[in-house]
């Protein structure tokens, strides 16, 4: 667990900046590439967050997920009322990890591809974004979003962050396996910033052995 105090609104600010931004990821496993367009919204946020956690305090239950990221935005949530919960240190270091956010997924080294209960791990997600190693390891799993239309669920195209954790310890200070123990790795071949408001698009990495079409 670390030592910093961890601030939900602080993540909150953090994350409604990286709604002005696309992160596009082009990987590649075996001859196959894929491109990954991650995007952001607020009714991820909470899950995101693990504030679904926060059961016993009232206030937070929140069906509305999109509302209950305005409340928060508005003062009428705060750090202080998330933190009177008795299981708010459970969280604690997952609010964090969201508060860097734009700093995880700006260096983040590595793509897997993520199947439900891989090493006992119940959680739905496409792919697992890894950064760092042993004790600095963290993780970022999303998932591709999905749309209704015409009586029906199709995919849209964009992923979204669905759960992050940093690499958990057992009592004794062990490492707990790696989540991404037994996942496919990608190779990462591109890494673009875009700024959705302007069109700019920052280069955040690109392999010397990848060059795309035109």
């Amino acid at each position: 667990m670390s030592n910093l105090e961890s601030s939900v609104s602080e993540a909150a600010h953090t994350y409604q900046a990286l709604e002005e931004y696309e992160y596009r990821y082009i990987v590649g496993r075996r001859k196959e590439t894929k491109e990954i367009r991650l995007r952001f919204d607020k009714s991820e946020f909470f899950h995101l967050c693990g504030l679904h956690k926060l059961n016993d305090i009232a206030q937070l239950d929140q069906k509305n997920r999109k509302f209950f990221f305005e409340k928060l935005q508005r003062g009428v949530i705060t750090d202080e009322l998330c933190r009177k919960s008795k299981n708010y240190q459970e969280i604690s270091d997952r609010i964090l990890l969201v508060e860097r956010l734009d700093q995880f997924l700006d260096s983040n080294d590595f793509v897997f591809k993520y199947t439900k209960g891989t090493r006992g791990f119940e959680l739905t997600a496409d792919y697992a974004l890894q950064k760092g190693k042993d004790e600095t390891e963290a993780y970022v799993f999303i998932e591709e979003g999905t749309m209704q239309r015409e009586k029906k669920r199709v995919k849209t195209g964009f992923f979204f962050c669905k759960s992050c954790f940093p690499r958990s310890k057992d009592p004794d200070g062990n490492l707990h396996l790696s989540k991404t123990a037994g996942c496919p790795e990608y190779k990462l071949l591109l890494k673009e910033k875009i700024n959705l408001k302007t069109g700019e698009i920052q280069l955040l990495f690109r392999s010397p052995s990848y060059h795309e079409n035109p």
